[in-house]
């Protein structure tokens, strides 16, 4: 029985082949096993070789350490242990409560963020081409809101939105969140953007983590390729915008040095390869 492989527009995808109509995101596959049809399974590395799918640029990631996750992560832990209720216990005996209770939250954070990005997609598409969404009723609409107001500050003129891109010479996909071009100090300028929501603090400021340029200078390379007329590389702002959380309405944003995206590529290109290496899989190489 052949494999029935499914894609799917969802951002959750590993990897991504190239269809008939353009990138298409492959994440699960079929149970090859007749007492399960119509069930699927996340898709494997085994199963990209297959078809020639091509790794998602945070697939290829996966090998960098990543800060803001794992400062996050130690954040709650602190925050969790020290605020836990002790009564009679010993600290010893709470761990596995203290543990059970911040995956929980964690576990739910990539669902607050997946949809609130949704929203954010499903608002540019109307605003800009007046395309009908159904808002989110777990999205406060205020983060929305900022968003909007936002792409219209500076004059944002999206090319893409959401948009699934392949890189077949250097072999990995990805979904852009928006690329186009925007206005700055008067100027108009190419533009890759990627939104990011956090928790944020009063008074301070929002946290722009390293290793953010990497995956924004591999988004913004597929940019390159796809931008109609054709972009310099120096005429493309590589920009992240964040969103806060618990201060809805709050946004910033950050514009790279080129300095920087230039390191961010080089380092994601050699991931990228050493991630070839360790899967002993490239499909470039693979004869489609």
């Amino acid at each position: 029985m052949a494999t029935e492989i499914r894609v799917t527009s969802e951002s959750s995808s590993h990897y991504y082949t190239i269809g008939e109509h353009g990138p298409k995101a492959f994440y699960e596959v079929e149970y090859a096993d007749k007492k399960r049809k119509g069930q699927y399974r996340s898709a494997t590395i085994k199963d990209a070789r297959k078809i020639g799918a091509f790794p998602s640029a945070n697939q290829a990631l996966s090998r960098i350490a990543k800060p803001a996750i794992e400062n996050w992560k130690i954040a709650k832990y602190l925050e969790e242990a020290l605020t836990f209720p002790l009564g009679d216990r010993q600290p010893a005996d709470v761990i596995p409560e203290i543990m059970e209770r911040v995956k929980e939250e964690l576990d739910r954070a990539p669902s607050a963020g997946t949809d609130i990005h949704a929203d954010i997609a499903g608002a540019a598409s109307f605003l800009f081409d007046n395309v009908p969404y159904q808002p989110n009723p777990d999205v406060d609409p205020a983060i929305v809101a900022a968003a909007m107001g936002w792409c219209q500050e500076f004059e944002v003129a999206p090319e893409g939105i959401e948009e699934m891109l392949i890189d077949e010479y250097a072999g990995y996909g990805g979904r852009i969140d928006l690329y186009g071009s925007w206005r700055l100090d008067g100027e108009l300028r190419a533009l890759v953007l990627d939104w990011k929501s956090q928790e944020t603090t009063p008074g301070r400021k929002v946290n722009f983590w390293p290793d953010w340029p990497v995956v924004l200078a591999a988004y913004g390379n597929l940019a390159l390729h796809e931008a109609e007329g054709g972009i310099a590389e120096e005429e493309l702002d590589h920009v992240h915008v964040v969103l806060s959380r618990n201060e809805p309405g709050r946004i910033e944003h950050k514009v790279w040095p080129a300095e920087t995206i230039q390191w961010a590529w080089e380092l994601f290109m050699a991931d990228l390869n050493a991630w070839f290496v360790a899967k002993k899989y490239d499909p470039r190489k693979t004869p489609f």
